[in-house]
């Protein structure tokens, strides 16, 4: 269904219900301002190649804690204000901020939802890995919230520390995210 077809969050949850009835094995879903989409899962060897043929990996920075949820697969959503563009099928390299300081693991967005956070949280609350305090603190004041869907979650074979990405590969974690090209990548994803 397209997003301009969508009404209120009655008429979306009646879609939604809909949907499912006739098609359980389909998870996208009619939002306001819908992004979502889906891909096949990959395996890490396609993976890794699509990682070196393509620039479009981005750097994300998200806290020890929930990249640890997100490697024990009880968070399967990313939270975001702001997304990179063209963001599903894209490859995400996390930095553990925190305790961990280093790239840790990697994943590719299968689909993003967009929609107020009271949206996202009903949809998704359950494996955004917080809790509904949390969730109503990080996008107080916001009118859109964005819930990155991660697939082919892969811890990386080693830890690539903070001081390894200043010293080795002049890069400096983001507070957010940021795009990294086809060359920076290819020299990450020798170490990891």
């Amino acid at each position: 269904m397209a997003a301009n077809r969508c009404g209120g969050y009655r008429e979306w949850t009646r879609q939604v219900a809909e949907q499912d009835a006739h098609n359980p094995q389909d998870s996208r879903r009619c939002l306001p301002g819908d992004l979502q989409q889906r891909h096949e899962p990959l395996t890490t060897q396609q993976l890794t190649q699509q990682m070196v043929e393509h620039s479009d990996a981005v750097l994300i920075s998200i806290r020890t804690r929930f990249v640890r949820s997100i490697l024990a697969g009880t968070k399967t959503f990313e939270l975001r204000k702001k997304i990179p563009r063209s963001p599903v099928g894209r490859l995400l390299v996390m930095y553990s901020s925190g305790e961990d300081r280093a790239i840790t693991a990697y994943a590719r967005v299968g689909g993003v939802t967009s929609g107020t956070p009271e949206v996202i949280w009903a949809r998704h609350g359950l494996l955004l890995g917080l809790t509904h305090e949390e969730f109503k603190t990080y996008f107080d004041g916001a009118t859109t919230a964005y819930a990155l869907h991660l697939e082919d979650v892969t811890p990386s074979r080693r830890h690539l520390t903070l001081h390894e990405l200043r010293s080795d590969h002049a890069l400096e974690p983001p507070q957010s995210w940021r795009y990294l090209s086809q060359k920076v990548y290819q020299g990450l994803l020798e170490t990891l």
